[in-house]
């Protein structure tokens, strides 16, 4: 598949960006322990992935950026998820590439 064909499938942005996101090791652990544990603090996040605190959020804010987590505030805690369909671009991608085997 040619990127012109990326493009008009659907998938060119939404995949482009979504890759981008997910292409450094310490988000990519991020993404994973999120849909693991769900919802979780920065702290906790943290914690479970030997990322400092300050690189978990940079990190963050590139994937909630990229559309793949969400957050939501309960007082003063920020709590992260996946967002739902954030990873449908590569998803779908993945799937029309094996298809084509």
């Amino acid at each position: 598949m040619t990127i012109d064909q990326l493009l008009t499938d659907g998938y060119g942005l939404d995949l482009s960006v979504t890759m981008r996101a997910l292409s450094n090791a310490d988000r990519i652990a991020l993404v994973t322990e999120l849909g693991r544990r769900g919802e979780s603090s920065i702290i906790d996040l943290a914690e479970s992935t030997s990322i400092t605190r300050f690189a978990a959020s940079r990190h963050l804010a590139i994937l909630d950026e990229a559309g793949v987590v969400a957050h939501r505030w309960v007082g003063a805690t920020k709590l992260h998820s996946l967002r739902p369909g954030g990873l449908d671009a590569v998803e779908d991608w993945v799937i029309s590439v094996q298809a084509d085997q």
